[in-house]
């Protein structure tokens, strides 16, 4: 899945992507994943690129999702996974 969000802090090239210096993780239903990746597209907007295993999360409605940056974590929403 694509999560675009605002305020990933600084970025740093890595060839042509602009890569976030701070790691991002993301947390579904408490569970911490590892972006594969967590930085800017080519039109400078911020997005996390999340690839979820059924053996890393449980299936459910309004299941609570949130990024967490630097040990802070951002806003929580809602999010339905099949």
């Amino acid at each position: 899945m694509t999560i675009y969000a605002t305020g990933l802090g600084a970025v740093t090239r890595q060839g042509t992507l602009s890569v976030a210096v701070t790691p991002v993780l993301a947390v579904l239903a408490g569970v911490e994943m590892q972006p594969s990746f967590a930085g800017l597209t080519l039109d400078l907007l911020a997005f996390i690129k999340l690839i979820c295993h059924s053996g890393n999360h449980s299936a459910g409605l309004d299941l609570p999702l949130l990024l967490r940056q630097g040990g802070v974590d951002g806003n929580t929403v809602s999010l339905s996974v099949q």
